[in-house]
């Protein structure tokens, strides 16, 4: 049983030593990765988002009751 313990604490100090002695690699980099365009290329830089369309479900007006998990 000692014999076991002694063999993995050495397992264990070797893997530590190996991997402290291991230069770090910086993550790859992938040549075909470009940033998404935050808006379209035909619009001016300084433009104003778009104006968002909402279906009739999504209208509610505002004496609409409204029930929150509490109270159902």
């Amino acid at each position: 049983m000692t014999a076991g313990v002694l063999i993995a604490a050495l397992l264990l100090v070797a893997a530590s030593r190996a991997g402290a002695q291991a230069p770090a690699a910086p993550p790859p980099v992938s040549p075909t990765a470009t940033p998404a365009p935050s808006a379209p290329p035909d619009a001016p830089p300084d433009a104003p988002p778009p104006d968002r369309k909402y279906r009739p479900s999504e209208e509610v007006s505002a004496d609409a009751e409204v029930d929150f998990p509490a109270d159902l």
